[in-house]
Order: structure tokens, then sequence, then C-alpha cells
């Protein structure tokens, strides 16, 4: 397998930003792709700006690329809007990655001809497996609350998931909207003494360094856990959470990728869910909250703070 800047390529992997977890999932979809053996020249651009500049996905295709692999939004959005203004212009399949709302984003074969040359990985954990691990710590949560921008279709879309998952499971979600010129303090005061956790959500309104920083203070005083969707809330004082594994997104992506190189049309390719998710806890929330965490689940976790 070749990877570099040649002037032309079997595969144009368009990132949406450089480093950390791009750069997992791009090694996760390369290694597999050589564990399977293919033996391609792979051409890696990093998208500059934002998903409205359209120089960078023009360069990829003048690499004339068997087909392209989308890793993030802002790199699959990129990819979509080029191909929208360009209706007459050649275009390659698309496998994107890291992708957290696919079908908000209109990127399901139901979406029409428009999504007939993706398919994908999409980056999300079904509320109800954070519910039930939840409840694996601490049974007596009825009512769990949490804070979503209702003007983003995506937070939307989560919020109406978590409700139905909620529901099956006998718990009662109260959603507080939150747009972001909006005051995050008086939107905690309607959640105030009417919920026993709080779930963070990957939207910026709640889960931005300075908002999740209130939010903690917040359940610190209410005395309610912390849910969240990342280690890095863990370790800055969330009671658990339940992550994604950016290389197995990328393992993912290469299994799609195998398969449209192999002849599979895009639109017969349904959208990939994680296999995998990963659990982390924090004994020092667990201790303030007078919680004690089963040793089994202790052993099966990925990461335990202690600090």
């Amino acid at each position: 397998m070749l990877l570099g800047y040649a002037q032309s390529a079997d595969l144009v992997i368009l990132k949406s930003r450089q480093g950390g977890i791009y750069d997992e999932a791009v090694a996760g979809l390369t290694s597999e792709l050589e564990r399977q053996g293919y033996q391609l020249v792979i051409q890696t651009l990093v998208l500059k700006g934002d998903r409205s500049d359209p120089d960078i996905v023009r360069t990829a295709l003048t690499r004339k690329p068997k087909l392209l692999v989308a890793v993030g939004n802002n790199a699959v959005q990129a990819i979509q809007q080029y191909y929208e203004r360009q209706p007459n212009q050649p275009k390659v399949p698309v496998v994107f990655t890291m992708v957290l709302d696919p079908v908000g984003l209109g990127l399901n074969p139901e979406a029409g001809s428009k999504a007939s040359l993706f398919t994908g990985v999409e980056l999300s954990v079904r509320p109800q497996r954070m519910f039930r691990a939840l409840l694996d710590v601490h049974s007596q949560v009825k009512t769990i609350g949490l804070l979503y921008n209702p003007d983003d279709p995506t937070s939307r879309r989560l919020v109406a998931q978590a409700e139905d998952d909620a529901k099956r499971m006998e718990l009662q979600l109260v959603a507080a909207p939150l747009r972001p010129n909006e005051s995050l303090q008086g939107a905690l005061q309607s959640l105030q003494n009417k919920i026993d956790a709080f779930m963070l959500i990957p939207d910026p309104v709640c889960a931005s360094p300075e908002p999740f920083n209130q939010i903690l203070a917040f359940t610190t005083e209410q005395k309610i856990p912390l849910i969240a969707f990342a280690d890095t809330f863990v370790r800055r004082g969330a009671l658990l959470g339940l992550g994604i594994d950016f290389r197995e997104q990328g393992i993912l992506g290469a299994e799609l990728v195998a398969r449209v190189l192999e002849g599979g049309n895009p639109a017969s390719l349904p959208i990939q869910s994680p296999r995998k998710y990963l659990i982390y806890y924090n004994l020092r929330q667990a201790k303030a909250l007078n919680l004690t965490i089963p040793e089994m689940l202790l052993n099966l976790a990925d990461k335990v703070f202690e600090q």
C-alpha cells in the first residue's frame, strides 16, 4: 500500500481536520485494507477552512480515484455540496466515516438519487446503550435530563431517539432547549430538582469546554450523575461515558471500501453502525455520589479514572 502525493491515486481520503481522532480512523482504514491484501495508491488531503471550500474536492477528483473516502462531517458535506453544484461533472463513489448524523445529512439511500453515490459508517451511540450503562451502576434513576439546540437537526434527531429509548425502558426524559445565544444557567435552572441524572450529547451548546464546566458544577451541586459520550468528559468529572472506537470507524469504512472496489453499488450498501463501544468510569465521582461500581464492570472498562 502506497500513501503520499502521487499525481494519480486509487483512493483519495479527505479528512475534516488534521490529527487526533481523524488520524485514528484513517489508520484503521488503511491497516484493514492492507490486511485484506489490497495494494492501493492512497492520497490523503485535509480540508482547509470549512465544508464550503470546493477546491479540495476538485483536487481530489483530478487524481482520478476509484472512490473517495470522507472522514468527518465537514469532509462528506464538502463532497456532497460539490457534487450538487457540479451535476454534469464525472463523479466517483464515496465512503464516509466519522459522520455523526448521515441520515440527517440526506446520505441514506431513502434520500434518493443525490445519495446514490454515498455509503458509510455513522458516528453514534444509541441513547439506550448509555441509559443501560447508567442503570447498571445506579438502578434508582428514573428521570434523565439533557440540553440541546432545537435549531440543530442532528440534536433534534438525537433527542427524538433518546425519548423513544427512554420510553421503552420506562424512563422519563426531560429535554431542555438551549440556543447558542441563550442563558445556559437559565436552562439548567429549568431542570433543577426535576431529574435524577444528566446526559451530555454531542452538541456544542453543552459539550464545549465552558458549558461542560457549568453543567458539571450543576450536577455536582444537585448530587446527580453526569453521563457523557467520550472519555475526555469522564476524565474531567462525569461519572461514566460510552464512546466510539475511532479506529474501528476506519476498519468498518475499509470493509465498505472493499465492497465498492469489488463492484458493489453504494446505494445498495446500508449505512453501518459501530460494533464496538468503549466504556469509561470515574471512581472519584462514584464515591462522591455514594455509588459502588461493581468490580465486574470495572474489569470490563476501557478506562477507569480514579482522580
